[in-house]
């Protein structure tokens, strides 16, 4: 039966606007606090003060999410690498979704660090951040970026269970990522998770869009 849904344009489109929904929710309830209401969370204040305070107590760990969140920093790069090398090899929709996604994000993250104009928090030295706090662009692009990538190789995983596993380790990288903004204190833990809710919602729709188009696909083969 839940196989069968898969099978149907509205069920998936359907599914694909209620993660959007969802995810799209998480989101406003992050900027009605931090932009309208002018509060942090709960965890916000306390998790600075704790990166603050292991600011250079453990420099190994710090040479590792220095190196995390700079591989961050190069996904603009990769995207378009990527893209065209989907759109060479024939994949037109693919790559016009992961480009297309990842700029509507990126063009999102820019609006919204404009309106918000949130200060970043205080005592992290060994990044120079010029730009204002939420939501996290490498976060949100990371999400996006990870994530659209390994549902692509997931699909080409024969057996279900390894595809699983390829998704979830994209979903790990980016978690990573948006870690080591929290770890530098370069971010506050909502800029964080407003930064994953957006891109989320975002990559929510990508994916049932690339769905329902190869549904369709399948099926006029099938015709054929």
């Amino acid at each position: 039966m839940t196989t069968s849904l898969w099978k149907k344009p509205k069920f998936i489109m359907a599914f694909s606007l209620s993660l959007f929904c969802f995810f799209d929710a998480i989101f406003g309830k992050i900027l009605d606090e931090i932009w309208l209401e002018k509060e942090f969370l709960p965890l916000d204040r306390s998790t600075s003060h704790l990166m603050a305070f292991n600011h250079g107590q453990e420099p190994y760990d710090w040479l590792f999410f220095l190196t995390v969140t700079y591989v961050g920093e190069a996904l603009a790069v990769l995207t378009l690498l990527i893209a065209a090398g989907l759109w060479f090899y024939r994949r037109r929709m693919e790559s016009l979704l992961f480009i297309g996604g990842f700029g509507v994000t990126g063009v999102s993250i820019v609006i919204l660090k404009f309106l918000t104009d949130r200060v970043r928090p205080a005592g992290a030295s060994l990044l120079h951040e010029t730009s204002t706090s939420f939501p996290s662009g490498h976060a949100a692009l990371s999400l996006f970026f990870f994530g659209f990538l390994a549902y692509l190789l997931s699909r080409r995983v024969r057996k279900k269970r390894y595809g699983v596993l390829v998704f979830a380790a994209g979903l790990a990288i980016a978690g990573l990522i948006g870690a080591s903004r929290i770890y530098l204190n370069v971010h506050w833990l909502s800029d964080v998770l407003g930064g994953f809710a957006l891109a989320a919602a975002f990559l929510s729709l990508c994916i049932g869009f690339l769905e329902m188009q190869n549904l369709h696909v399948s099926k006029s083969r099938h015709s054929a």
